[in-house]
């Protein structure tokens, strides 16, 4: 058996990280489809001792295996074929034919035999991608995992009995556990809200352009609102969560695919229209060097640190989505299979019942105020005691 936390290392870290340095290493078409995925992964359900692995995380950790496999069965047909038919002579008088141009944008590229080293990048998404999802499967899908621990109380059914000082002293020091845990974590999420918003203007100021100014309009919408002293209810700052997740993911593919050739000969990268939106080029190829990978020269370096911070971000709104979708006010172990994904409302009634309370009786008259309290002293002198027995 394999713990939950082995199967969530493999599924929300190793594949991911495996599929993005596989979409990197050879930026094309079919690597597109490995950095979509490892993006995917991160926005589905994790793997949890009570529930164990989703129907949809098992449709998606199949569809990736089936689609690396596939494209390294084509990608080992393709190097076969490229080697028997034609010299390499050959195909680098012929790398600018219509056939070769699009086969190398869609990812198909012959290795170079003078130069094995700067030639793996060829081959080696499709097996970096082939292993992690292999691995991934075989530990979320195929290995069962542990049992959910069953607590201390029935633990030690049938082997000794526990005194009531033990019992006593155990709950103590679990109160006072809990009572830390709930006095940190709702300061850590809070904290996690605001390094969200400063986050969303450094990316908004990294690359200023079309493309970042959303970072950065969000940042200043939440910012407003909170100095305005106006109450953000945690349902609206989930719902700007949400479409700042949506819209970094096509973030990425859109700065991910303008990597690719054709579309920078089709947008130029000096054109004002992608300087505009905030496409730049970091890598490009060339026909006669096809086997290598170059990095754009005199590129500012802030173009380089986009990409980076862009992916930073995805991920961190992903993650802290998932710790305070429910509230900052709740424990992690408070949390119950069939919860609502939705808000903090529940945790905001109280507070906004008691201001009504208070609003409420702020408009009673003196009079009114001194003939309740009244009557409820009168209450409490003429109410019979109860007699225990």
């Amino acid at each position: 058996m394999v713990s939950v936390l082995i199967k969530n290392l493999a599924y929300r870290v190793i594949l991911p990280a495996g599929l993005l340095c596989a979409a990197i290493i050879r930026p094309s078409l079919v690597s597109l489809v490995y950095g979509v995925l490892a993006l995917l992964c991160l926005l589905l359900p994790a793997i949890t001792a009570v529930s164990g692995v989703r129907g949809s995380t098992r449709m998606y950790l199949l569809g990736a295996l089936v689609y690396s496999g596939f494209a390294a069965l084509l990608q080992v047909a393709y190097q076969i074929y490229a080697v028997s038919s034609q010299s390499m002579e050959q195909y680098t008088k012929n790398c600018n034919s219509t056939s070769e141009y699009w086969l190398r944008q869609v990812g198909f590229i012959r290795a170079h035999n003078d130069h094995p080293g700067q030639s793996a990048r060829v081959i080696l998404p499709e097996v970096i991608a082939l292993a992690v999802s292999v691995v991934g499967y075989v530990l979320c899908v195929v290995l069962k995992h542990e049992p959910p621990s069953i607590g201390d109380a029935h633990a030690g059914d049938g082997h000794h009995e526990e005194t009531s000082f033990g019992r006593g002293r155990q709950r103590s020091t679990t109160d006072q556990t809990r009572s830390s845990s709930a006095a940190i974590f709702p300061v850590l999420k809070r904290l996690s809200d605001i390094l969200l918003v400063l986050l969303a203007a450094v990316v908004g100021g990294i690359q200023p352009s079309l493309l970042n100014s959303v970072y950065f309009i969000a940042f200043l919408v939440v910012a407003t609102w909170w100095a305005l002293y106006t109450p953000l209810h945690r349902h609206t700052y989930n719902v700007i969560k949400r479409l700042l997740t949506g819209y970094s993911a096509l973030h990425l593919v859109a700065i991910y695919l303008y990597q690719i050739n054709f579309i920078q000969s089709a947008l130029s990268p000096k054109s004002l229209p992608a300087r505009l939106v905030g496409l730049s080029a970091i890598t490009s190829s060339q026909c006669e060097t096809w086997w290598r990978l170059d990095f754009t020269q005199a590129t500012p370096w802030n173009i380089f640190v986009n990409p980076a911070l862009v992916l930073f971000f995805f991920v961190y709104v992903t993650v802290q989505f998932e710790a305070t979708k429910h509230g900052v006010k709740r424990l992690p172990a408070d949390r119950e299979v069939g919860d609502d994904d939705g808000s903090s409302v529940h945790e905001e009634r109280i507070p906004l019942a008691a201001s009504k309370r208070s609003a409420a009786a702020a408009k009673k008259s003196p009079s009114e105020r001194e003939a309740v309290r009244g009557r409820r002293g009168y209450a409490r002198r003429h109410t019979a005691p109860v007699i225990r027995c």
